[in-house]
């Protein structure tokens, strides 16, 4: 066997490249694992959120003048698509509900503190003159202890700061949100297209992780550095059956959330490395397959080495060699004096 081999891809690999790796003497292909491409489905949603939220903009600014009641589709969409990117990820709905009551506290907090900032500034002559100027003065109401005196009262001063904008800027506003509909929808599939670029290699010594979108990168990762395999499904992940193995490797490198190079970090004497597998289908069994894997690689590894040491002592035993101890000089001198002595 030459010390490179062109790697024989199963049936069902369309996505190959002859690039992605060479199998090394002895290594044979077990598992080649497909991304799933959806498995950006929150990014692709969040993008579809951010271009309606574009389009109630562009209607927005479709209006001479706006209310208080015209903004709030705008803000819905604009929270709903913070809490998708934010609770895409959580394991379970208690984190789902933690994240929305978080956020809520949040717009209390700032509502509280844009209401009673606004009643201090309005008391000073010099700036009550400009929001006056402005048109603004009867849009900054006072502080007060209900939060949702203090909400609505953000929403009016940002409706008439609107008002304010549509009147001199009406046309850029709306070329804005047409830029704002367009580029996201543009990123949807170029988001589809680079989850559909990955695949995974799990051979009988490594694991290689290949990502082809515009550029190629290729991850080799051995088996015998693998200390830990966790697996992970978000909420988005149990949905559609897919979900992340994290291997945990020790090696010179560091720290990184990709199996992409990345930021490092040191822990300790050595070095921790995880890799992220993203996108996997049947998380679970692939996960056991890969600590098979790694058990057996292991395994092997060790059995090689006895046979390597009973091969080297057969060798020796066939040519008659027999180990020595040498003793130094001055141990020799102090064993003669005993035995002189001794007489």
């Amino acid at each position: 066997m030459s010390e490179e081999e062109v790697i024989k891809v199963p049936k069902g690999a369309d996505m190959y490249m002859d690039i992605d790796l060479k199998l090394l003497p002895g290594e044979s292909v077990e598992l080649i694992i497909k991304r799933y491409p959806f498995s950006h489905f929150r990014s692709m949603l969040v993008c579809l959120l951010i271009a309606a939220f574009g389009f109630s903009l562009y209607i927005l600014f479709s209006q001479p003048q706006v209310s208080v009641g015209d903004i709030l589709y705008p803000a819905a969409i604009a929270l709903t698509a913070y809490l998708v990117w934010h609770c895409g990820v959580a394991k379970d709905l208690k984190r789902v509900i933690f994240e929305v009551l978080k956020l809520a506290i949040k717009i209390v907090i700032v509502s509280y503190f844009f209401t009673f900032a606004m009643s201090l500034l309005a008391r000073i002559a010099s700036i009550a003159d400009i929001l006056a100027g402005l048109g603004l003065s009867e849009s900054v109401s006072n502080f007060n202890i209900n939060p949702i005196s203090n909400l609505y009262g953000l929403l009016e001063f940002g409706t008439s700061l609107i008002n304010l904008l549509l009147a001199k800027n009406s046309a850029y506003l709306r070329l804005a949100s047409i830029a704002l509909i367009f580029i996201p929808l543009l990123l949807v599939p170029l988001i589809y297209f680079n989850a559909k670029g990955h695949l995974y290699y799990l051979t009988n010594k490594r694991i290689i992780a290949r990502r082809k979108f515009l550029t190629v990168n290729v991850t080799t990762m051995p088996l015998d550095g693998v200390v830990e395999v966790t697996s992970f499904q978000g909420i988005l992940g149990r949905l559609f059956g897919f979900g992340d193995i994290i291997l945990s490797m020790v090696s010179g490198g560091g720290v990184t959330d990709s199996v992409a190079p990345g930021s490092l970090s040191v822990s300790g004497n050595l070095y921790t490395v995880k890799r992220k597998l993203e996108g996997v289908k049947d998380v679970w069994t692939v996960k056991d397959m890969i600590v098979a894997a790694r058990e057996r690689f292991v395994q092997a590894n060790y059995l090689s080495k006895i046979q390597k040491d009973i091969a080297k002592l057969r060798e020796i035993a066939e040519k008659g060699q027999t180990s020595t101890i040498t003793i130094p000089a001055s141990k020799q001198e102090t064993t003669n004096e005993k035995r002189e002595k001794s007489t």
